[in-house]
C-alpha cells in the first residue's frame, strides 16, 4: 500500500480534525465534573471583548450633592469623580497534539485513523480543561504574575488573614497569594481605603457545616441581594437566576446530610431537592477542583456580575496541523485559549466563608 504524501496527509488530518465535534470534554477526567467549561464558558453565558486589557468603570461613592433643604436656601455645586477603574490582563493557556507521518500511515484503516486523531485530540482538551478547572479557584503565585489567571479568590476575599467574624461582614477586600502574601488591591482599586469601602465584598468565619454555618449562609444571602430602585429596576434582569453557590464535594455531602437528617419541612432553607442539590432556593454546586484548597470555602457567586470574559475567537481556538520545522514527519496541532476572569461589582458579587485563616 503507497504511504501518504505530505500534501494528503496534511489535508487528511485537517479534514478529520474538522469533522470532529468542537470543544467537547467527553471522557474520563480527572475532575468528577467541570462546572466551570461546561457552563461558565458557554457560548451564551461568557463574554467577549478584544484590546490589550480587560477595563470597566465602576461607580464606588455618590457626589455628595444631597441635602434636605429649605426655601431660597443657597446650596453649594459639587463636582466630584465617582468613578473608578477595573483591570485586568489577558492569560493565555495552550495545549498541543501530535501526529507522526508513520503512524498516520500506519493506521490507514478509517476507523483505527479516526480513533488516533481523536484519541491524541482528546488528550490536549482533557489537558487545558483540567488547569483551568483548577486555577479557576486559585489566586495567583505572587502579586506580580501576570502568567495565571485571577480567579475566584482574587475578585471575592476571605476575612483578613487572622480576622474571625462568625456573623459576617463587607471585610473582604484582601486577596491572599499562593505565596502566602497579601494585597487589598484587587482588579487595580484598593478595598482598604474609605473611599473605595463599597469595593468589599462580604466575607465570614466558619466552623465547618452546621446550624452556625447556615445561619451565616442566610445572612450572606441577604447581604449581598442588592436590589435597584424602582426607578432604574429595567437595568436589571433577573439577578436571582445568576447565582450559585459553591464549595468543595465535602461541604456538600455534609450539607446534603443535614438536609437528610431530618423533615423536609423543619427548615425553610433545607428544602427538598429532588437531585440538586439547593439552599434557598440557589443551586450548590460541589467542585471537585475546591477539595485540594485550604480553607474549605463556600463562595456565592452572582454571575452577573463575576464572569469569563474571553479575547475574542479565542476560546478553544484550534490551529490548522503544522509540519515541524525540525521533526520533518511531524505534525502539531495547537489549541489555544486567552481569557480571564473578571469582576465588575465585589459588593454584589458574592461572598466567600471559610475557615479561619492563620495570620
Amino acid at each position: 500500500m503507497p504511504g501518504l504524501s505530505i500534501q494528503q496527509l496534511g489535508d487528511l488530518l485537517q479534514t478529520t480534525l474538522e469533522n470532529l465535534p468542537q470543544g467537547e470534554f467527553e471522557v474520563a477526567f480527572k475532575y468528577q465534573s467541570y462546572p466551570i467549561c461546561d457552563k461558565w464558558f458557554r457560548k451564551q453565558r461568557r463574554r467577549e471583548s478584544s484590546g490589550t486589557a480587560i477595563s470597566r468603570r465602576v461607580q464606588l461613592k455618590t457626589n455628595g450633592s444631597a441635602r434636605f433643604v429649605q426655601l431660597y436656601e443657597a446650596t453649594p455645586n459639587n463636582v466630584v469623580d465617582t468613578m473608578s477603574t477595573i483591570r485586568a490582563d489577558w492569560v493565555h493557556a495552550e495545549a498541543k497534539h501530535h501526529y507522526e507521518s508513520h503512524e498516520i500511515d500506519m493506521n490507514r484503516e478509517p476507523a483505527k485513523l479516526v480513533d488516533l486523531i481523536k484519541s491524541r485530540r482528546v488528550a490536549a482538551y482533557m489537558d487545558i480543561a483540567d488547569i483551568i478547572e483548577q486555577k479557576a479557584w486559585q489566586t495567583p503565585p505572587d502579586q506580580n504574575d501576570l502568567k495565571f489567571p485571577l480567579g475566584v479568590p482574587y475578585w471575592i476575599n476571605y476575612l483578613p488573614a487572622g480576622t474571625v467574624d462568625y456573623d459576617g461582614s463587607f471585610n473582604g477586600h484582601q486577596a491572599l497569594y499562593g505565596d502566602g502574601t497579601t494585597s487589598s488591591t484587587v482588579g487595580g482599586i484598593d478595598g482598604s481605603l474609605a473611599a473605595n469601602e463599597r469595593w468589599r465584598n462580604f466575607a465570614g468565619t466558619h466552623t465547618g457545616m452546621n446550624q452556625r454555618t447556615i445561619d451565616l449562609l442566610r445572612r450572606a444571602i441577604r447581604r449581598t441581594n442588592f436590589t435597584p430602585p424602582i426607578s432604574v429596576r429595567d437595568l436589571y434582569r433577573g439577578p436571582a437566576s445568576q447565582v450559585r453557590l459553591y464549595s468543595n464535594q465535602d461541604m456538600a455531602d455534609e450539607y446534603e446530610r443535614m438536609v437528610n437528617a431530618g423533615g423536609d419541612d423543619r427548615n425553610g432553607d433545607l428544602n427538598p431537592f429532588g437531585g440538586i442539590l439547593t439552599f434557598k432556593r440557589i443551586p450548590w454546586i460541589a467542585i471537585p477542583a475546591l477539595d485540594d484548597e485550604p480553607y474549605d470555602p463556600i463562595f456565592g457567586v452572582n454571575h452577573a456580575h463575576f464572569y469569563p470574559e474571553v479575547l475574542r475567537d479565542w476560546w478553544m481556538k484550534e490551529d490548522e496541523p503544522i509540519r515541524d520545522r525540525d521533526w520533518r514527519h511531524v505534525y502539531t496541532v495547537g489549541l489555544d485559549s486567552s481569557f480571564q476572569f473578571f469582576c465588575t461589582n465585589k459588593r454584589a458579587a458574592g461572598f466567600a466563608l471559610s475557615e479561619a485563616i492563620p495570620a
